[in-house]
């Protein structure tokens, strides 16, 4: 999936809506682009590149989880090892966002044949605010969604202000009358 903004808007440019034409009487790129359910992220010069991650991509992920904030267990759930066996498998949805080659942005999507989960959504600081998270939630979305998993769900930590606005505009909702537990076999699980 490619994502690209129209050299027709200025810096900062909101997208209009349904068949919403611009000042100059000419539809909005943009719009189009809205309409074919394709989502342009605004301000970004150059085109982003969604993919599915490979093994290679295991060093660059890392990075972008150190630059993002989000913890690290490379002796367990985290271990390179791990994330070999699986992207191999048929429930990964593991996807990278790149510019100009460079990864700026990962997800990992998983489901259990009846629920899709969306864990490790990070994007490089530099990058933040352009629409990137939200391209590759909706990405990793579609996705599941081809693959007959109609619920999707993410786990947010408590803190994260922005991953809730994201997800919330997604049209998520939170259930606070779910509590989490988990049963690990060591604290790097």
């Amino acid at each position: 999936m490619m994502l690209d903004r129209s050299e027709e808007e200025g810096e900062g440019a909101r997208p209009l809506g349904m068949g919403a034409v611009s000042h100059s009487g000419r539809v909005s790129m943009l719009a189009i682009a809205e309409r074919l359910d394709i989502l342009c992220v605004n301000n970004a010069r150059n085109l982003m590149n969604i993919r599915e991650l490979t093994i290679s991509d295991y060093d660059p992920m890392v990075e972008i989880w150190r630059q993002a904030g989000l913890p690290y267990r490379p002796l367990g759930r985290d271990a390179c090892e791990r994330f070999c066996l699986e992207i191999q498998e048929d429930t990964a949805v593991f996807l990278g966002a790149e510019v100009d080659g460079e990864l700026v942005g990962v997800v990992l999507g998983t489901h259990d044949g009846r629920k899709g989960w969306i864990n490790r959504l990070a994007v490089l600081p530099a990058f933040r605010g352009r629409g990137f998270a939200r391209a590759l939630v909706l990405e990793v979305e579609r996705r599941l969604n081809d693959r007959g998993i109609l619920i999707v769900t993410c786990l947010i930590e408590a803190d994260n202000g922005p991953s809730e606005t994201l997800f919330q505009s997604l049209g998520y909702l939170g259930h606070g009358d779910i509590t989490y537990y988990s049963k690990r076999q060591s604290q790097d699980w």
